[in-house]
């Protein structure tokens, strides 16, 4: 399987965009595909948040991991196939995306911001991680970053830079500890999304690459286990900086007078939750606010 709407060099910002956001809902089709009751059943168990211990989450987090687990186990006799274990978090991605189905673009301008102070100065090597801006500022609950492609692409950057990168957040429900999950889209596949985890309460990247390595891979050769980690946060770290940056706002593309803002839940009078769903994928811009310009409305 090849994606359709790859990202071309020469492309408009907004051409662009509207083929991440054609590949992202391609995704989704694909996610129904292998788990077809997905989307409902992680809906119902969204609803009943708040009704025992257990079902107890953050509020910037739409479920916990532990919802996809069950779905995708579920689909497999209640047990997730070993060689499934990343669709775990792909699902997770994908389900927590279509509530809102934005696309976001991360302007020069903003990048200008976020990039040079990030490899630059003492913590160059190890940037810290800035939890609570992180926590609360991610604009939707899960976002999908859309990457420039190459001004002068050869075969092998084409072939080596990732297309875009799904970003929500989560918390284990065994440690309590916050996530910031990503799924790398590589080349617009299912299997071409990478999927990693950032540990949201350690002090510095190197930190959490370094617990990653002693929770999750203490047999293997520490040295290689502690690169690769590197190797795939420090690949996205600046897009996620980007959009929680202050003085960064999030305008949408064909109507920026709009600013973004999430999706919320309704409760019908018997208490339950019902949470909707975005119609359509939405293209968002992430500017340096203005502050001579009186501020717009924001997006429903």
């Amino acid at each position: 399987m090849t994606s359709s709407h790859p990202p071309r060099a020469g492309m408009s910002t907004t051409d662009l965009l509207e083929a991440a956001g054609a590949r992202c809902m391609d995704l989704q089709r694909e996610m129904r595909r292998r788990y077809p009751s997905v989307l409902g059943d992680l809906h119902r168990i969204a609803a009943v948040k708040g009704s025992d211990p257990d079902f107890e989450w953050p509020d910037d987090i739409w479920l916990p991991m532990a919802a996809a687990h069950k779905v995708v186990g579920d689909a497999y006799g209640g047990v997730v196939p070993p060689h499934l274990g990343r669709d775990l978090a792909r699902v997770a991605a994908l389900s927590t995306w279509d509530l809102d189905k934005g696309v976001f673009w991360v302007t020069p301008e903003v990048a200008e911001l976020v990039v040079p102070a990030l490899w630059s100065g003492e913590t160059a090597l190890d940037p810290r991680i800035p939890r609570e801006r992180i926590m609360t500022g991610l604009p939707q609950y899960c976002v999908y970053v859309a990457f420039p492609v190459p001004a002068e692409p050869r075969a092998a950057d084409l072939a080596e830079a990732p297309w875009g990168v799904f970003i929500h957040l989560e918390v284990d429900q065994n440690t309590r500890r916050p996530e910031i999950r990503f799924a790398v889209d590589v080349d617009g596949t299912w299997d071409g999304l990478s999927t990693f985890l950032v540990f949201a309460d350690a002090l510095t990247l190197g930190a959490n690459v370094r617990q990653q390595r002693n929770t999750y891979a203490p047999g293997l050769d520490g040295e290689d286990v502690v690169e690769q980690l590197r190797l795939n946060s420090f690949l996205v770290w600046p897009a996620l900086l980007a959009l929680v940056e202050p003085g960064v706002e999030h305008r949408r593309v064909d109507l920026p007078g709009e600013l973004v803002r999430r999706v919320t839940a309704t409760r019908s009078p018997g208490g339950a939750i019902k949470w909707p769903r975005a119609k359509a994928p939405s293209l968002w811009s992430a500017t340096v606010a203005d502050v001579d310009t009186p501020a717009p409305l924001r997006s429903a």
